[in-house]
């Protein structure tokens, strides 16, 4: 997250979707992260050039997948 802050102007917007939970799993070679809003919030907290705009949940919307939900973030830099 250091890097995106730096890479965004001020103002700029990170706009993230992560599956909805704790915890990292690796899958097929591939690493996914899943975050409820407190752990992105305290995720978040430990880097200051970005600022929560908005957290929000959804259902995903495959019909396979009908009881997952996803923590979708709206991010800024700060300064």
């Amino acid at each position: 997250l250091d890097r995106v802050g730096r890479a965004l102007r001020v103002g700029g917007a990170l706009l993230a979707s992560f599956k909805y939970g704790a915890g990292e799993v690796v899958r097929d070679g591939r690493l996914f992260n899943s975050y409820d809003e407190g752990a992105f919030q305290a995720l978040v907290a430990g880097h200051p050039l970005l600022a929560i705009a908005s957290l929000w949940t959804t259902q995903d919307a495959r019909p396979s997948r009908a009881g997952e939900r996803w923590l979708n973030v709206l991010a800024t830099r700060s300064r």
